[in-house]
């Protein structure tokens, strides 16, 4: 009785996160457009250079774990909860992105843009696929409704980490802006799915 009562809390908060993980990257992906082309470009074809490199030549997971460990190592005193927010920092896209903010100050590194951010494209990549993978293999249910609702938070997380250290660079704040169209949506979707579920309300 106790497993089924948490498998069903767990299926319904999948239920309940997945679509905000839907809205959650639609926004991100439309919130790039405020950046320069060549950060967004660079984001990308990174983000795509990598699902090739996973399917066809490496999967990286030496890589991911190393910087899963440091960032684990960082937040120790977290405990349980540091080892779930670690997987939802790509540490390694925002070192990139931060070393490409500081030499700015001194180098002008403003014509290398694209290769620091198809770097960090590329790396978020790995971290966003691996981290998927790691929780999926680690569920073991059928319809793995724990690792829906958890990749949720942690893609969330991660697009909030990412859109804060692009606006760093930037110089100008825009991840409240983020926020302000991706809670509108969301409400959105949720009365739309509400009232196509309860239609007779």
């Amino acid at each position: 009785m106790k497993d089924f009562l948490t498998v069903l809390f767990k299926t319904l908060l999948a239920v309940i996160l997945f679509p905000l993980l839907f809205i959650g990257v639609k926004s991100f992906f439309k919130h790039l457009s405020i950046y320069p082309n060549v950060w967004t470009e660079g984001l990308l074809w990174g983000g795509g250079a990598f699902i090739l490199v996973f399917l066809f030549l490496d999967q990286c997971w030496e890589l991911y774990d190393l910087e899963v460990k440091t960032t684990n190592a960082m937040l120790d005193f977290l405990g349980a909860v540091g080892d779930f927010i670690a997987k939802s920092i790509p540490l390694y896209s925002i070192i990139i992105i931060l070393v490409f903010w500081l030499l700015k100050f001194f180098l002008p590194v403003t014509r290398y843009s694209f290769a620091f951010f198809f770097t960090a494209g590329a790396l978020l990549g790995m971290h966003t696929i691996l981290t998927a993978q790691d929780l999926q293999e680690k569920e073991k249910s059928l319809f793995k409704p724990g690792y829906f609702s958890c990749f949720s938070i942690q893609m969330l997380i991660q697009v909030i980490f990412i859109i804060m250290v692009l606006d760093l660079v930037l110089g100008k704040w825009t991840t409240f802006i983020w926020l302000k169209s991706f809670w509108g949506a969301s409400v959105k979707m949720y009365i739309v799915l509400f009232r196509k579920l309860f239609f007779w309300l």
